[in-house]
């Protein structure tokens, strides 16, 4: 059993599971986590076992390495096992899943998607973090050297985070560790020689003795460190993230590796965003007078609630001039913006779209088929010359669904997802007839999601059953979520109707400094639809409310004056009028047909109320019920000490009642003298064991003396109350200990416990002796006098 050392190998597979708790901010949901948990348990049991039966060090952890590779097989290699054991084809399998997880990992910021991958890439690496810790804490008994593993999972944690971690998980991984290296250190110092024999009550008393200022100063630096550590980084700058990158600069103050970041080219229609980067993306000058959105990519291809990007083959460095699908009777100007303090990583380039000119000096580029420019590496600063499209609504309503020309079009811009189809056609049929020409049907489109009855949120309402797994089906019934959300809703709906559309992702054009030049934060992040109209070619559309993106595109929001100076008219014109009042009739339809008047909110419920209360007001209710809590225990043990003292009889019962106050208070701290002791003989041992001072010795055998006096004398003999020497006597003896053990004492006193037990039994009995009662056979009833 010394050999096996279970209390080391428990703290052990503590420490390496409190060092995987911080993952549970990279990566949502916490999976993860109980595979990962379940292979450091086997780790330290094994570990126990093996060292129980071999006398070598090193097979050890070969025992342990196997077990924690065989457990790793039994929870993720299942359907690619022979009889259990693990095959070629299971470690294939694993091969494809960790590449996905490390493109999940390039992909996302934090939190990034559990996916298979990374639970597996976990579970792995959490047992080898374990085998590592236990051997050098346990079987090699070098707990401070198992730090460096433990420090160096945590910073994996630490360094992607965006943000500080809490303070929490830093503490209870560093507390764990340093209850590890105490206890060796603990043991290997009662290891020192002494005079005594080893076996002798003496010797163990003098153990305790000797060790108790040592271990007691110990433990101070070692919660000061743990302070300190928490304290110091207060005061300094958080580090940026190194790993988890991407993903519309949702890390706060983590912009990548050497102060760069890059957009994410997948995203996720139903995952939240946590909070938002303030660090600055890049800075620019520009010529024209209303500023355009810088694209950075396209995506393209929607399937199972998530966007990806297509094949992003680039075809050389020349621009189309004039762009795919615009012909030469479109008027256009040619704006520029000068790009400085630019931070976007290689390949991706912020621009607005569509450029016809592009200047960064050594740096090569190229363009894709969606006209986005890809970099070699990142340049500091560059020039881009873009167009800036004034179609008319002549050229805007001869882009017909009938008419539009799909040459060159990719067919996936016009793939609705199957599963939102139905409901997207029912929100469409709503708002615009069919009939409708494209620019009818794309203002009536962004006319609806810029209306009142959405809202804008970085949090998104959680998928419920009848979502069925949608999350485009969710966002159009919660009606709340972000730019993507309400980017896919427009192009969902944009392509049912026969209007090709797309993703683009990007930043907003920023904030206007005081020098002239625009700043562009992550926090600007944002995404777009992008509608094909032949003739023009793609134009953007934002149906994002006006609260986070400003306002739209002006071909988008209302009908513009035709080639004769009139405002355009016609059917297509009633069509577009009802479409720009459709968002407020179907929301007035919904209040109406629950019984509520249109603008008029229904009163707060009590409960709803209580929700709605700010966060901070629930941590303080939280601290004072905690705080009163701790009262219960000490509460309930000064009610039994008055009851009892209140019960005495007379002066020798009260003394006997602060004597057995005062033994069972000095037994909270640790000082229990043997059962059956006298008075007398309880003195002694308390004295010896609390090493009392001689004046407090004095005073302890005055109780004793008095207790004596009240137990043996003549029955009403008088005598004094012990009750302020007995407390000098606790105070004493508290003295002697650690602060931890006085503060336990105070707030788990046995006397409490005693009294909330009988407290708990009689509660439980008084059904029973109902019940009882009821069962009881009633007594017969006296006879009647025959008078």
């Amino acid at each position: 059993m010394t050999r096996a050392r279970p209390v080391d190998a428990l703290l052990a597979a503590l420490a390496t599971v409190a060092v995987l708790l911080p993952l549970r901010t990279l990566f949502d949901p916490d999976s993860f986590l109980w595979p990962a948990i379940a292979v450091i348990l086997v780790v330290g049991l094994v570990g126990v076992a093996a060292r129980t039966l071999l006398t070598a060090r090193w097979p050890v952890v070969v025992v342990q390495a196997v077990a924690a590779l065989l457990t790793a097989v039994a929870l993720h290699g299942r359907g690619h096992l022979w009889h259990g054991l693990p095959t070629p084809e299971m470690f294939a399998v694993w091969n494809k899943v960790l590449a996905d997880a490390i493109a999940t990992i390039q992909n996302y910021s934090a939190p990034a998607p559990s996916t298979r991958g990374v639970i597996v890439g976990i579970t792995l690496g959490a047992g080898a973090v374990a085998i590592l810790v236990d051997a050098l804490s346990v079987t090699y008994r070098a707990p401070a050297v198992a730090g460096l593993p433990l420090l160096t999972a945590y910073l994996v944690s630490a360094a992607n985070s965006g943000v500080g971690l809490s303070a929490v998980y830093f503490v209870i991984a560093a507390s764990v560790w340093v209850l590890m290296v105490g206890r060796q250190g603990v043991a290997s110092f009662r290891r020192w020689g002494m005079p005594m024999p080893l076996d002798t009550p003496e010797r163990r008393l003098a153990d305790e003795a000797l060790s108790l200022r040592y271990t007691s100063a110990g433990r101070r630096l070692a919660v000061g460190c743990l302070a300190l550590a928490v304290i110091v980084p207060m005061a300094l700058p958080h580090l940026p993230a190194r790993f988890l990158l991407n993903g519309l600069g949702r890390n706060p103050d983590g912009v990548g590796v050497g102060n760069s970041m890059r957009l994410s080219s997948s995203l996720d229609v139903s995952r939240s965003l946590r909070s938002q980067s303030q660090g600055a993306v890049l800075r620019f000058r520009s010529d024209a007078a209303v500023t355009e959105p810088l694209r950075v990519d396209v995506l393209t291809d929607y399937s199972g609630g998530r966007w990806t990007s297509p094949d992003s083959t680039t075809f050389g460095d020349r621009l189309p001039n004039p762009p795919e699908g615009m012909t030469d009777d479109v008027t256009r100007s040619v704006a520029r913006i000068s790009v400085t303090d630019n931070s976007i990583d290689a390949p991706q380039l912020a621009a607005p779209f569509p450029a016809v000119g592009v200047s960064m000096g050594r740096t090569q580029w190229a363009t894709t088929a969606a006209g986005t420019i890809r970099t070699d590496r990142r340049p500091s600063s560059y020039r881009i010359d873009y167009l800036k499209l004034s179609p008319t609504e002549t050229q805007l309503r001869a882009s017909t669904v009938q008419t539009i020309d799909y040459g060159g079009i990719d067919p996936a811009y016009l793939d609705v997802d199957a599963g939102s189809l139905n409901v997207v056609n029912r929100t469409v049929d709503r708002l615009v007839p069919r009939d409708a020409d494209a620019i009818t049907t794309a203002r009536a489109i962004q006319n609806y999601l810029r209306g009142p009855g959405f809202t804008y949120s970085l949090r998104v309402p959680p998928l419920t059953a009848a979502d069925q797994g949608n999350p485009l089906r969710a966002f159009l019934r919660a009606k709340q979520g972000y730019c993507v959300q309400f980017a896919t809703a427009m192009i969902m709906m944009a392509r049912s109707r026969g209007i090709p559309a797309r993703m683009a992702i990007g930043f907003l054009p920023g904030h206007l400094q005081a020098d002239g030049s625009y700043l562009v934060r992550a926090s600007d992040a944002h995404a777009w639809p992008e509608l094909y109209f032949s003739g023009i070619g793609w134009l953007r559309f934002d149906p994002t409310p006006g609260s986070r993106s400003g306002s739209a595109p002006i071909y988008s929001s209302a009908p513009l004056p035709s080639d004769d100076g009139t405002t355009a008219t016609g059917a297509t014109d009633t069509s577009s009028a009802s479409a720009s009042t459709a968002p407020r009739t179907v929301e007035n339809q919904q209040d109406n047909a629950g019984g509520v008047a249109p603008h008029t909110a229904p009163p707060l419920r009590l409960w709803q109320t209580v929700q709605s209360l700010p966060a901070w007001v629930w941590f303080v209710v939280v601290l004072i019920l905690g705080a009163l809590s701790t009262l219960v225990v000490p509460a309930a043990a000064a009610v039994r000490r008055r009851r009892e003292l209140a019960a005495a009889a007379d002066d020798a019962g009260r003394v006997e009642v602060q004597w057995q106050e005062l033994m069972a208070r000095i037994g909270d701290l640790g000082v229990r003298p043997p059962p059956g002791a006298t008075p007398r003989q309880a003195g002694r041992f308390v004295s010896v064991s609390a090493h009392l001072p001689r004046d407090d010795v004095d005073v302890l055998k005055s109780v004793v003396a008095t207790v004596e006096t009240a137990r043996y004398a003549v029955p009403g003999t008088p005598v004094e109350s012990v009750a302020e020497p007995a407390r000098q006597v606790v105070d004493a003896v508290g003295r002697s200990r650690t602060r931890l053990e006085r503060l336990r004492a105070w707030l788990l006193p046995s006397d409490g416990r005693d009294h909330l037990r009988s407290l708990g039994r009689r509660v439980v009995e008084v059904p029973r002796n109902a019940v009882a009662r009821l069962r009881a056979p009633r007594p017969p009833d006296p006879p009647r006098d025959p008078r």
